[in-house]
């Protein structure tokens, strides 16, 4: 199992990669803000390279917050330009309605999944758990995340 850094958590951005040889689990994708906005610059989308969403089959979202999703549009219009699908999104009931509002603006088509509090998903390589936790937003969900007879906590 390997684990990328995407974003910058200390300014929003949180965008982390769970990777596999065969499988990569994208967990939240969010806008960082820039602290360069005197020059014209508000914020900033994660950046990754061709080999690490070549395996990309989902992207998690915790919550609806902007250092969370706001980053959605950007990467999933980056992603057939290299030639990948578009990956299946999956998040709580409020964030889903959210997203595809948003992608439905955005006109992208993507295919979004409720998942309950408690509920399981699962990729080809992982199974996750989307666990409420307290935060400001609205339905805030932290996952448990089983890959390889290792289990990853991530608290978005």
């Amino acid at each position: 199992m390997r684990l990328d850094l995407l974003g910058n958590p200390s300014s929003g951005g949180n965008c982390y990669l769970l990777s596999t040889d065969r499988d990569t689990l994208m967990l939240d994708a969010g806008l960082a803000w820039s602290q360069e906005r005197a020059i014209g610059v508000d914020f900033t989308v994660p950046h990754f390279t061709e080999d690490q969403v070549a395996n990309l089959s989902t992207i998690a979202i915790t919550h609806p917050h902007e250092d969370h999703i706001g980053a959605l549009p950007y990467l999933l219009r980056s992603l057939p330009a290299l030639g990948h699908t578009i990956p299946h999104i999956v998040a709580g009931p409020i964030t889903a309605a959210i997203i595809r509002a948003r992608l439905d603006e955005d006109r992208i088509d993507a295919s979004v999944q409720t998942l309950a509090p408690y509920e399981y998903g699962r990729t080809r390589d992982f199974r996750f758990q989307m666990i409420p936790v307290p935060h400001s937003a609205s339905e805030s969900m932290a996952l448990r995340i089983e890959v390889d007879g290792r289990r990853v906590f991530y608290s978005g």
